[in-house]
């Protein structure tokens, strides 16, 4: 089982979902995540799903990339 602490540690390359701006897709050892872009500041700043869990978080991971 992957948690958090791993995916927020682990090199992600995240690109732009197609039906919405919001969200980004990428992979991750086989696992499918998202993550969705918030109302920052009345909202987190990130939301990141994965298998049947999500997480808010404001910083992105130093090792991810965002491909805006």
């Amino acid at each position: 089982m992957i948690n958090l602490l791993e995916l927020l540690n682990a090199k992600i390359e995240w690109v732009r979902g197609k039906s919405d701006k919001k969200f980004f897709v990428a992979s991750y050892k086989g696992i499918d995540l998202l993550l969705r872009m918030n109302n920052f500041p009345e909202e987190p700043m990130y939301t990141l799903f994965w298998i049947e869990e999500s997480s808010d978080f404001d910083d992105k991971p130093d090792s991810w990339k965002i491909n805006y």
